[in-house]
């Protein structure tokens, strides 16, 4: 049986996971610090979305080839925009080792975790605070408009959602990168609601 672990304890592990990679940790912490913000706003469970925002890039420190095994070893499907853009298996990966490693059971926590790099539509509130608090977190600053995306997350998260996703299409297209059918369907699925 998994032993399922208390706040105090995830944090520290996952500050040991990332100890090699600490602007990765302070980033992990900006991410759970702006989903429990955001938790509040839209009243959602707020140890339910730190703890989402904590583990949300626990696959992070790992390499491709490691994320490739770890999915062809737990049977986690590797499609065509997986394999073309690596960077998006550390989220089905992490969800993985959430539940395997962490204890984590609960649905909500492990989809977030799962959806952070791509959304996907109908997104629970708790999947888009923690694709949101991934995005505008405060060590972000690579991103454009980033400004106007913290301030309407804080008033409209299903715009913001579309917003970053819009932002997130454009920007994987001109770099001639695939985009997950998640991230299209989320798209079009947020464009016909905001």
């Amino acid at each position: 049986m998994i032993e399922i672990l208390e706040y105090s304890e995830i944090r520290k592990r996952v500050e040991d996971i990332l100890r090699f990679k600490p602007k990765r940790f302070e980033h992990t912490l900006g991410v759970m610090y702006t989903a429990g913000l955001l938790a509040r706003v839209y009243n959602e469970d707020v140890e339910k979305c730190k703890i989402a925002g904590l583990l949300h890039d626990v696959a992070k420190a790992m390499k491709d080839e490691e994320l490739i095994e770890y999915c062809n070893t737990h049977e986690i499907p590797l499609t065509p925009e997986l394999i073309d853009n690596t960077q998006l298996l550390h989220s089905k990966v992490g969800a993985s080792i959430a539940a395997l490693e962490f204890g984590i059971i609960d649905e909500d926590i492990l989809n977030a975790i799962s959806y952070h790099t791509t959304g996907r539509p109908m997104m629970t509130t708790i999947e888009k605070i923690i694709y949101i608090s991934d995005y505008i977190e405060p060590e972000r600053n690579e991103a454009s408009n980033l400004n106007e995306y913290r301030k309407l997350a804080f008033e409209d998260l299903d715009l913001c959602v579309f917003k970053v996703l819009m932002n997130t299409i454009e920007y994987l297209t001109s770099n001639n990168k695939m985009v997950d059918k998640d991230s299209i369907d989320a798209y079009n699925y947020f464009k016909a609601i905001v």
